[in-house]
């Protein structure tokens, strides 16, 4: 009986010495995970967003990586580990436009001077020595969201890549991204698709047919 409980003592160490090797495995599996390199967060916000990448900064847990779109310039945050979109922030607005204001020229046909009566005063600098128009467009610039697509201009866009009949249309967010879902019916057939269209660069991202 002594040499049974011995071999059953035995059988059972090894039992649990196997447990825990392959709990071992699988915990350093899940630590030993690389986080994003600056590369491939670069390659994911590119994937997401049709336009030029202008700057990567590399901070402790998140890439912030400036993007430059049709409607203006992007901070986009996006985490190492999980690869997630976080915060995205319009730093400018549409660069086409500004240029087409600088480049208009100057009615200089108006030579004398206005009267008193209309020269306006500078405004007064407020206790930080900042003009208050300065300020003004500081907190402009700090309260400006993205520019999304009108739901006019998401449907335009799908029906430029599918001919059909416009059955619905929703503005969703994931993971940091706005996107629209325009349902379109064929016309030729009773086949229905789903068209994902990215709301701040107009990219389809994705369609899928509902049989």
């Amino acid at each position: 009986m002594g040499g049974l409980n011995k071999k059953k003592f035995v059988i059972g160490a090894v039992i649990l010495l196997a447990i825990m090797f392959g709990v071992w495995q699988v915990s350093n599996k899940m630590t030993s995970a690389e986080p994003l390199t600056a590369e491939q967060a670069t390659s994911k916000v590119k994937e997401l967003y049709s336009g030029q990448i202008v700057e990567v900064k590399e901070g402790e847990n998140l890439y912030l990586i400036t993007i430059q779109l049709e409607t203006g310039t992007y901070d986009i945050e996006i985490d190492r580990h999980s690869g997630d979109i976080g915060k995205l922030t319009q730093t400018t607005t549409d660069l086409v436009s500004n240029e087409k204001v600088k480049k208009e020229p100057h009615d200089d046909s108006s030579s004398t001077l206005p009267n008193d009566s209309s020269v306006e005063k500078p405004k007064e600098k407020d206790p930080s020595g900042e003009s208050e128009s300065k300020q003004e467009k500081k907190d402009s610039t700090a309260a400006e969201k993205p520019k999304l697509l009108t739901e006019k201009e998401a449907i335009a866009i799908a029906l430029k890549e599918l001919n059909g009949e416009v059955d619905d249309v929703e503005l969703e967010s994931q993971g940091g991204i706005t996107y629209y879902l325009v349902d379109i019916e064929r016309e030729d057939n009773e086949d229905e698709a789903t068209i994902q269209i990215n709301a701040v660069s107009g990219e389809i991202m994705s369609i899928v047919w509902d049989d």
